[in-house]
Order: C-alpha cells, then sequence, then structure tokens
C-alpha cells in the first residue's frame, strides 16, 4: 500500500501572510502571531513549500526521521489538519466540474 495524503490536503500551501523561517518558526504577518514547530513539523512544511509530491514528502520524513512510511502519513496527515483548523492552510479550490467528477466516481 501507497501512502498518500488524504484527497483534502493535496495542492496544500502555506497562505501568503505566512512565512516559514529555517531555523522552525512559523510567522503570520498579518497579525505578528508566531508558531514553533518541531523539526517534523519544519520538514513537512519545507517539503509542502518546495512543491515535492506526496510519494517525496513520504520518502523524505521517513529518511530524515527514520519512522515507517504509515506513521509518517498518520502524523503528517494529523500536523496538516491542525494547521488547517488553525486556518494555517490553504487549500487549492477545485472545480465544480472536478467536485462531480469524484462524486460519479464514489457513485
Amino acid at each position: 500500500m501507497n501512502p498518500t495524503l488524504p484527497t483534502r490536503f493535496l495542492g496544500a500551501r502555506l497562505p501568503p501572510h505566512l512565512t516559514l523561517a529555517p531555523s522552525g518558526f512559523l510567522l503570520n504577518m498579518q497579525d505578528g502571531e508566531t508558531y514553533s514547530l518541531n523539526e517534523t513539523g519544519a520538514c513537512l512544511l519545507e517539503a509542502l513549500h518546495a512543491g515535492e509530491s506526496t510519494p517525496e514528502i513520504w520518502q523524505r520524513l521517513c529518511m530524515r526521521f527514520d519512522v515507517p512510511p504509515l506513521t509518517a502519513q498518520r502524523d503528517a496527515q494529523l500536523f496538516l489538519a491542525e494547521l488547517f483548523d488553525l486556518g494555517l492552510l490553504v487549500l487549492p479550490k477545485e472545480s465544480s466540474e472536478d467536485v462531480d467528477a469524484l462524486v460519479e466516481e464514489i457513485i
């Protein structure tokens, strides 16, 4: 089984008002709020920011932190969900045609 990001996080990116510093801090330029990321979180956001594909992200996390692919997938999903809930992650807008196609596949 090839782990993948859940569909809702494909193409996720940081909004333009957030800056990821090499030191692992995330700075919100709109309100001055800062967030301290651990090494894993910073690695994941760097990979997303660099536009790496899902398999490249998993490979990066597994190699750098010596974790199994499913552990990397689970932890990344939880982290991305938390960022999304905090409004710190932008998801691509799907066109209505894309949504209709997904519904067709499910039905």
